[in-house]
């Protein structure tokens, strides 16, 4: 058993008053009281500083998701305007006619039916994407 070490504590007459009160009610020692009160304390205050170490780490964790996300999204709409631009280039470079104003308006028929089963595939959920509200928007 380690050697116990006396510290003084001085308290006033009510505080003392009802530290004997506790400690009566609990079965034990004014002495034995406040050593259980430190030892309570000294231990929350490990768990206050586990928490707080704890908060940091995840909210380190969540910013790293969050970046990730913000690629993944830039990635995505990255991926859609490349589709686009494909898309586009089919359907203007390979006309279905001969004559470049029909070529033209065969191009821009096929381009819009094509965005049109597109924004059909992304509008299939509860909520239109993002890239289908956009399209609704776009200027015919």
């Amino acid at each position: 058993m380690d050697k116990k070490r006396l510290t003084t504590v001085r308290f006033d007459g009510p505080q003392y008053a009802e530290l004997e009160l506790a400690a009566k009610d609990r079965g034990m020692s004014v002495s034995a009281l406040v050593r259980t009160c430190v030892e309570e304390f000294l231990r929350s205050e490990g768990r206050a500083a586990e928490l707080i170490e704890f908060e940091a780490r995840m909210a380190a964790s969540l910013e790293r998701f969050g970046k990730g996300v913000n690629q993944a999204n830039n990635d995505v709409q990255l991926l859609i305007a490349i589709v686009d631009q494909a898309c586009q280039f089919l359907f203007f470079a390979t006309p279905e006619v001969v004559d470049k104003s029909s070529a033209q308006i065969v191009g821009n028929r096929r381009y819009k039916e094509f965005v049109e089963a597109l924004k059909n595939s992304f509008s299939t959920r509860n909520k239109k994407s993002e890239f289908s509200t956009k399209l609704n928007e776009q200027p015919n």
